[in-house]
Protein backbone atom coordinates (compact mmCIF):
# COMPACT_ATOMS: atom_id res chain seq x y z
CA UNK A 1 0.00 0.00 0.00
CA UNK A 2 1.31 3.42 -0.95
CA UNK A 3 0.25 6.45 1.05
CA UNK A 4 0.13 9.95 -0.42
CA UNK A 5 -0.01 8.57 -3.96
CA UNK A 6 -2.78 9.07 -6.49
CA UNK A 7 -3.31 6.70 -9.42
CA UNK A 8 -3.30 8.53 -12.75
CA UNK A 9 -3.67 5.74 -15.31
CA UNK A 10 -3.10 2.04 -15.84
CA UNK A 11 -0.15 0.82 -17.91
CA UNK A 12 -1.13 -1.80 -20.49
CA UNK A 13 0.70 -3.76 -23.19
CA UNK A 14 -1.17 -1.77 -25.82
CA UNK A 15 -0.10 1.58 -24.36
CA UNK A 16 3.59 0.69 -24.47
CA UNK A 17 3.41 -0.80 -27.97
CA UNK A 18 3.57 -4.52 -27.25
CA UNK A 19 1.71 -6.88 -29.56
CA UNK A 20 0.82 -9.40 -26.86
CA UNK A 21 -2.78 -9.68 -25.66
CA UNK A 22 -3.68 -6.53 -23.79
CA UNK A 23 -3.10 -6.80 -20.05
CA UNK A 24 -2.40 -4.42 -17.20
CA UNK A 25 1.27 -4.19 -16.19
CA UNK A 26 1.07 -1.52 -13.48
CA UNK A 27 0.09 2.10 -13.03
CA UNK A 28 1.32 5.64 -13.36
CA UNK A 29 0.95 7.32 -9.98
CA UNK A 30 1.37 10.85 -8.63
CA UNK A 31 3.70 10.95 -5.62
CA UNK A 32 2.37 13.89 -3.61
CA UNK A 33 5.50 14.10 -1.43
CA UNK A 34 7.90 14.41 -4.37
CA UNK A 35 5.34 16.07 -6.69
CA UNK A 36 6.31 13.71 -9.47
CA UNK A 37 4.77 10.98 -11.61
CA UNK A 38 6.18 7.52 -10.93
CA UNK A 39 5.74 4.12 -12.54
CA UNK A 40 4.64 1.18 -10.40
CA UNK A 41 4.88 -2.33 -11.88
CA UNK A 42 2.48 -5.02 -10.73
CA UNK A 43 1.68 -8.65 -11.52
CA UNK A 44 -1.89 -8.05 -10.40
CA UNK A 45 -3.96 -4.87 -10.24
CA UNK A 46 -7.19 -4.38 -8.31
CA UNK A 47 -9.12 -1.16 -8.73
CA UNK A 48 -10.80 -0.11 -5.49
CA UNK A 49 -11.24 3.55 -6.29
CA UNK A 50 -14.48 4.47 -4.62
CA UNK A 51 -17.59 5.77 -6.24
CA UNK A 52 -18.59 8.53 -8.57
CA UNK A 53 -20.76 10.67 -6.33
CA UNK A 54 -19.02 13.91 -7.27
CA UNK A 55 -21.11 13.91 -10.42
CA UNK A 56 -23.69 15.45 -8.07
CA UNK A 57 -23.28 18.99 -6.79
CA UNK A 58 -24.19 17.98 -3.25
CA UNK A 59 -22.99 14.69 -1.78
CA UNK A 60 -21.75 13.37 1.52
CA UNK A 61 -18.83 11.64 -0.23
CA UNK A 62 -15.34 13.13 -0.40
CA UNK A 63 -14.23 15.15 -3.43
CA UNK A 64 -12.06 12.25 -4.62
CA UNK A 65 -15.16 10.13 -5.40
CA UNK A 66 -15.11 11.31 -8.98
CA UNK A 67 -15.32 8.10 -11.02
CA UNK A 68 -11.65 8.15 -12.03
CA UNK A 69 -11.33 4.39 -11.44
CA UNK A 70 -14.06 3.68 -13.97
CA UNK A 71 -12.32 5.94 -16.48
CA UNK A 72 -8.94 4.25 -15.93
CA UNK A 73 -10.50 0.82 -16.43
CA UNK A 74 -12.22 1.95 -19.64
CA UNK A 75 -8.99 3.45 -21.04
CA UNK A 76 -7.23 0.15 -20.26
CA UNK A 77 -9.75 -1.70 -22.42
CA UNK A 78 -12.19 -2.98 -19.82
CA UNK A 79 -15.83 -3.23 -20.74
CA UNK A 80 -17.85 -0.64 -18.85
CA UNK A 81 -21.57 -1.34 -18.74
CA UNK A 82 -24.63 -1.18 -16.51
CA UNK A 83 -23.43 1.93 -14.73
CA UNK A 84 -26.99 2.57 -13.61
CA UNK A 85 -26.31 -0.17 -11.05
CA UNK A 86 -23.11 1.46 -9.79
CA UNK A 87 -23.42 1.80 -6.03
CA UNK A 88 -23.22 5.33 -4.70
CA UNK A 89 -24.26 7.22 -1.63
CA UNK A 90 -27.38 9.25 -2.36
CA UNK A 91 -26.74 12.90 -3.02
CA UNK A 92 -27.10 15.26 -0.12
CA UNK A 93 -29.66 18.02 -0.26
CA UNK A 94 -29.07 21.63 0.62
CA UNK A 95 -31.13 22.81 3.57
CA UNK A 96 -30.90 26.40 2.42
CA UNK A 97 -34.24 27.66 1.26
CA UNK A 98 -34.32 29.73 -1.92
CA UNK A 99 -34.97 33.40 -1.40
CA UNK A 100 -38.40 34.56 -2.48
CA UNK A 101 -39.86 38.00 -2.82
CA UNK A 102 -43.23 38.69 -1.26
Amino acid sequence: MLERYTAIDLITNAKIGRDKPNRVLGAYVWNRNREAVETVRAKFVILATGGASKVYQYTSNPDVSSGDGIAMAWRAGCRVANLEFNQFHPPAFSTRMPETSC
